[in-house]
């Protein structure tokens, strides 16, 4: 339907119509439903793409980044296998939380997972700092992450446990002792490794979160520049 749809609008309307990228983004979605990563990976670029010309001076609209970054972590993990491809959509991903990143803790915690993935927990942990979200000056939660197992929102005081083969799986602390002792059964983790982030640490980066701009930035320079780096060599 969408396909269809998309062809109509590109001939009624032209390929940067406003209305023919938010099809090319729907489609997208399609596609990541069905599990087909690269055509999704393809049609999200493609929209982005299409949202920075026509928008010109504005920023593309937040939801598409944040569909973006979820394909491009999941597609990292799905490819596995071909190092140089997954690094390619590492960078790409970098790129997008450099952009928008210290706007959504969304984005940020793709981040996190890819940085998961790739076994840097250093990193992994300073993303996850990154993305908490401060109600009154504390620290409450991630800003819409949910555990796999209870499926209640995961809280700073809950603890968070992300798994490190799976692209979209946590658990919070209660959650994941059950599954530590096989109280809790998760089909497509099953013997998965996590990895635990440092709610301590977290709970006393008081310079760090959501709106943490300054730090945010620096954070997003440094790793873009070591991951460049890396991809070049």
């Amino acid at each position: 339907m969408y396909e269809r749809a998309l062809a109509g609008r590109e001939k009624a309307l032209g390929a940067e119509h406003s209305a023919t990228l938010m099809t090319v983004n729907n489609l997208g979605t399609l596609y990541h439903d069905q599990g087909k990563l690269e055509e999704a990976e393809t049609m999200y670029a493609r929209a982005l793409g299409g949202y920075t010309n026509v928008l010109r001076t504005e920023k593309p609209p937040l939801t598409a980044l944040r569909s973006f970054a979820t394909v491009l972590g999941r597609s990292m993990k799905a490819t596995n296998t071909n190092r140089q491809i997954s690094f390619s959509r590492l960078s790409r991903l970098i790129s997008l939380v450099k952009e928008r990143g210290k706007e959504d803790s969304l984005i940020i915690q793709e981040l996190g997972r890819a940085m998961v993935f790739w076994n840097n927990d250093e990193s992994a942990q300073v993303a996850y700092s990154h993305a908490v979200r401060y109600i009154k000056g504390q620290c409450a939660d991630f800003g819409g992450l949910y555990c796999s197992g209870c499926r209640q929102p995961i809280t700073v005081k809950m603890g968070l446990h992300v798994c490190r083969q799976c692209a979209d799986t946590e658990l919070c602390g209660r959650c994941m002792a059950d599954y530590a002792h096989d109280a809790l059964v998760l089909v497509r983790c099953a013997r998965h490794t996590f990895f635990d982030v440092d709610m301590a640490a977290l709970a006393a980066s008081e310079s760090m979160g959501i709106g943490d701009r300054a730090g945010a930035s620096a954070w997003m320079d440094t790793i873009s520049d070591e991951y460049n780096a890396g991809e070049r060599e």
